[in-house]
C-alpha cells in the first residue's frame, strides 16, 4: 500500500518537474533570442516638459532631429540643445543657436504654438552605434522667453530606434 502511494507521488513530481523544465527552457530561449527584451517591448516615445511638446523625432547614427512646439504662451528663443548620457550630467553632443559644435536649424525666435525643426549634429561621438535598435537619450533644451532674457532649461526623454 505504501509502495503505491510513494510511486504515485514520484510520478506526480516527475510529470510536473518535466513540464516545468520545458517551460523554463522555452523562456530561456525566448530571452536569449531577444524576444523578451524590455527594449523590444517598450514603445518609442519623445517626452519634454509642458513648455515644449515633441511633435516628431528621428534618431540617426550621426544626428538627432526634433520637431518641438512652443507651448508657453509667448515667443521663445531656443539658445542651446544638448544630448546627455544616462547620468544626466555628461554631454554627448550639443549645439547652439550660433551653430557651434553642431547644426541647429529652426525658427529663432519660436512663436507661441509654432513648431520648429532642430538638428543636433553628433558626428565623431560614437553616440549611436546601435543601428536598428532602440536607445534612450536625454535631451536638454535651453530657451529664453519673452523679454525677460532669463534662460530656462527643459529636460526631455527620447526613446527611439536608431536609423542609418
Amino acid at each position: 500500500m505504501k509502495m503505491r502511494k510513494a510511486q504515485a507521488a514520484m510520478e506526480f513530481l516527475m510529470t510536473y518537474g518535466w513540464a516545468i523544465l520545458v517551460v523554463l527552457v522555452v523562456i530561456g530561449a525566448l530571452g536569449y533570442f531577444g524576444v523578451l527584451s524590455p527594449t523590444a517591448l517598450l514603445p518609442e516615445k519623445c517626452v519634454f516638459g509642458v513648455e515644449l511638446a515633441c511633435q516628431d523625432y528621428a534618431v540617426h547614427t550621426n544626428k538627432i532631429e526634433l520637431k518641438l512646439q512652443n507651448n508657453i504662451g509667448t515667443a521663445m528663443v531656443i539658445s542651446k540643445v544638448a544630448v546627455v548620457k544616462d547620468d544626466k550630467v555628461t554631454y554627448m553632443c550639443e549645439t547652439t543657436a550660433e551653430g557651434k559644435a553642431g547644426l541647429m536649424i529652426g525658427p529663432i525666435p519660436l512663436q507661441n504654438s509654432q513648431v520648429g525643426s532642430y538638428t543636433i549634429d553628433c558626428k565623431g561621438t560614437n553616440l549611436l552605434d546601435r543601428v536598428d535598435q532602440k536607445t534612450r537619450l536625454y535631451v536638454n533644451v535651453w530657451y529664453k522667453k519673452g523679454e525677460t532674457g532669463l534662460e530656462h532649461k527643459v529636460e526631455g526623454d527620447l526613446f527611439a530606434i536608431v536609423q542609418k
